[in-house]
């Protein structure tokens, strides 16, 4: 049984810095689309600022997600277990947030339905 598997990633890399970075790049592709969208009536702003902020929030989580596997792969003291449990971790709050989307969503959807 494989307990540690090391990949030279170089240095490690400061985690919560790179999700922060991610967050922007990403809230800045998403604004600019959903921008796009707004302008071109396909949504209306509310919508458009909470696809960007969630966009956003999974940018940050998805970067700092790589970064800690990859510091995680590149320090020999860390184990294949500590990798996938930081892989796991970012994955399951990603599709927490694309569930709990998808579901105020049809929240509103159905409360608007009921006005």
């Amino acid at each position: 049984m494989i307990s540690n598997f090391t990949v030279q990633t170089g240095t490690p890399r400061h985690i919560v810095g790179h999700g922060v970075s991610g967050a922007v790049a990403v809230g800045v592709i998403s604004g600019i689309g959903n921008a796009k969208k707004v302008k071109e009536n396909k949504k209306d702003k509310t919508e458009a600022i909470r696809d960007t902020l969630k966009d956003s929030l999974i940018g940050g989580i998805a970067t700092a997600t790589a970064i800690s596997v990859a510091n995680n792969l590149g320090d020999p003291r860390k184990s294949l277990f500590q990798t996938l449990g930081s892989l796991v971790l970012g994955a399951g709050a990603i599709y927490t947030i694309e569930k709990s989307a998808i579901y105020q969503k049809n929240k509103l959807i159905t409360d608007g339905e009921k006005s």
